[in-house]
């Protein structure tokens, strides 16, 4: 699966500097970082894209798919693994069971089972592991020169499975 490099980076930034904490500088050194940065994440989707005939079966599949259909897209997922037919009840149910809502009510409920599951401070909203579930939101967090490095990065290191999802991304 993929998702938009600049929404990607701000959701592992979250993660590195509120969840792991592993990170302990601003969002624009974050994606500038050569350990966690666009670079990396780019680097990982070239060699990705490069040996996607190595599997014997291979479906590519975008984050921002499942939210503009996310029946289609679980359908075409299950298509592919060989699932012949699922009852159109059973995909509502899954995609509701998976649903954002649910799964940040199930979060501040504690309900995983597991401690990765679960927000380091629960009063602060970013180290939830289940945060905003939103596409393209990347500009509330990057500033304009943030955006323009990564942007600037896709030209030149990306492939088809980093182009920015509003240039349309085609399989």
């Amino acid at each position: 699966m993929s998702r938009d490099v600049r929404d990607t980076l701000v959701s592992a930034y979250f993660h590195a500097a509120k969840r792991i904490k592993v990170f302990d500088g601003s969002i624009s050194e974050f994606v500038r970082s050569e350990h966690y940065g666009a670079r990396k994440i780019l680097t990982f989707y070239r060699q990705w894209h490069g040996a996607r005939d190595i599997p014997k079966g291979f479906h590519f599949l975008c984050y921002e798919d499942l939210h503009k259909s996310p029946e289609t897209t679980l359908t075409n997922v299950l298509s592919f693994l060989g699932v012949k037919e699922t009852p159109p009840d059973i995909i509502k149910s899954a995609i509701d069971f998976a649903s954002f809502d649910n799964l940040k009510k199930a979060e501040t409920e504690h309900k995983f089972a597991s401690g990765i599951l679960t927000a380091t401070n629960g009063s602060d909203p970013q180290s939830y592991k289940v945060r905003e579930g939103k596409v393209g939101k990347y500009s509330k967090y990057l500033n304009e020169d943030d955006i323009q490095y990564i942007d600037s990065l896709i030209n030149d290191l990306g492939c088809e499975f980093t182009k920015p999802v509003d240039q349309g991304v085609v399989f």
